[in-house]
């Protein structure tokens, strides 16, 4: 008796350990990086398209780049026109990391 309650302990242990690390690996977000280079491949060509404009572009497809609502990065151009900040999703719903190139500096929104 005392052994069939201790394996079958052992196995909602290990089946609660197996859903731990499979709920890190789903919920952890490690394509962090890659999103961040592309952020910053975006700015260089924002800031080309200004230099050769003297405007920023509407879109990213006004520089070459085909990002849309379901990203994988976001543009968003100030209502004058001026400035911009380029976004993405991160760690699931609610969660955005941007960069705001004015101040070249990274923020997050929850």
């Amino acid at each position: 008796m005392f052994n069939k309650i201790f394996v079958i302990l052992k196995l909602i242990g290990l089946v609660v350990f197996v859903y731990l690390i499979v709920w890190f690996f789903v919920f952890t977000d490690f394509g962090d990086d890659k999103r961040i280079k592309l952020v910053y491949d975006a700015v260089i060509k924002i800031e080309e398209y200004r230099n050769q404009n003297g405007k920023l572009p509407e879109s990213f497809r006004e520089i070459g780049l085909n990002y849309d609502e379901s990203g994988p990065i976001y543009y968003d151009l100030s209502r004058d026109s001026l400035d911009y900040t380029i976004s993405f999703g991160s760690y699931g719903v609610g969660h955005s990391i941007f960069y705001d190139p004015k101040t070249k500096t990274w923020g997050e929104v929850w």
